[in-house]
C-alpha cells in the first residue's frame, strides 16, 4: 500500500475504534479485509473533497477558467468573444454591472472598446460644456480612423444618459516622415528587406498612444530587429507636420497622434 497522509490514517484510526466499539469485526491489521476497504473508502472520500473545493473555486469570477467562465459570464447577460482570453474575458464580466447600467463612463468605455478597428478610448468630460463629454478614438489604423470613428459615434448615442451629449472625436494626427539607410551584409534580398522595414516602421509608429512621444532610439532598435542581416541604420531626415525637425525625441500633444506619412528607405 502507498504511504497514506496523516489525515487519512487519523480518519481510518477513529473508523477502526468505532467499529470495535459497535461490530464483531477484530481484525483491523494491516493487510486485514475490514482495514483495506477502509482505506478504500476513505481514499475516494478524499479525492471527492478535492473535486468538491476544485469545483467549488471555480464558482468565483477570480478563479473560474474556461467552461465555466463562460457559465458565469451567462449569468450576467455576458458572453465571450470569438478567441477571447479567460482574462479579459475575466475582465468584462467584473464590469458587465456597470455596462447593463448604460450611461456611466464604465459602459461607454467597454461598448467602444467592442467597435471592431478600436485598439483603445481616452473619455474626456466637459469638452463642449457642462454636461458634455468627448471619447478619443484610437483606431487599429489610422487609414480607417474617419469609419471607427463614425462607429463609436453610434455607441455613444446608444448608450448616454438623456441630457448629456457625447462626441467621437478623432486625434489630430501628426504625419511623420522618415528617411532612412540601411548598412546590411551583402548578398540580401535587397526589395524584401525595404519592405519589411517599411511595415515595420508603420506598426511601429501607428501602434503610437494618444500623446505619446516619438523615442527615436526606440525607432532604430525596432527597424535593427526586422532582420539579422541589418548591421546598422542612419536616419536621415525626419519630418512631422510636413516640417523638417531635429533627429531626436519628439513630443507631441495630449489630443495628437503619430501616424506615419512616407517612407524613404535606401540600402549601402
Amino acid at each position: 500500500m502507498p504511504f497514506a497522509p496523516r489525515k487519512e490514517i487519523d480518519i481510518t484510526n477513529k473508523q477502526v475504534q468505532l467499529l470495535k466499539e459497535n461490530t464483531d469485526i477484530t481484525n483491523f491489521s494491516p493487510g486485514a479485509r475490514a482495514r483495506m476497504i477502509l482505506e478504500l473508502v476513505n481514499m475516494e472520500l478524499e479525492q471527492s473533497e478535492k473535486n468538491l473545493e476544485r469545483n467549488m473555486l471555480q464558482a468565483f469570477v477570480s478563479n473560474a477558467s474556461g467552461v465555466y467562465l463562460d457559465w458565469i459570464g451567462e449569468l450576467v447577460a455576458c458572453f465571450r468573444l470569438p478567441g477571447e482570453s479567460d482574462s479579459n474575458f475575466r475582465y468584462r464580466i467584473t464590469n458587465q454591472v456597470y455596462t447593463l447600467a448604460t450611461a456611466n463612463e464604465q459602459s461607454i468605455r467597454m461598448n467602444c472598446l467592442l467597435v471592431e478597428g478600436v485598439r483603445d478610448v481616452r473619455l474626456i468630460p466637459y469638452t463642449h460644456g457642462t454636461g458634455s463629454f468627448s471619447v478619443y478614438v484610437i483606431p487599429e489604423d489610422s487609414n480607417i480612423a474617419d469609419r471607427v470613428t463614425s462607429m463609436v459615434q453610434s455607441v455613444i448615442d446608444r448608450y448616454q444618459a438623456y441630457g448629456v451629449k457625447g462626441y467621437a472625436m478623432r486625434p489630430k494626427d501628426v504625419p511623420v516622415r522618415i528617411s532612412a539607410r540601411l548598412i546590411t551584409k551583402p548578398n540580401v534580398d535587397r526589395q524584401f528587406l525595404v519592405e519589411s522595414v517599411r511595415s515595420t516602421i508603420r506598426l511601429f509608429i501607428e501602434a503610437h498612444d494618444l500623446g505619446q512621444r516619438l523615442i527615436i532610439n526606440a525607432l532604430e532598435s525596432a527597424i535593427l530587429g526586422v532582420s539579422d542581416d541589418i548591421e546598422d541604420v542612419e536616419i536621415h531626415s525626419l519630418h512631422l507636420r510636413d516640417k523638417a525637425v531635429l533627429i531626436q525625441n519628439q513630443d507631441v500633444y495630449w489630443d495628437e497622434k503619430l501616424s506615419i506619412s512616407s517612407q524613404d528607405i535606401t540600402i549601402l
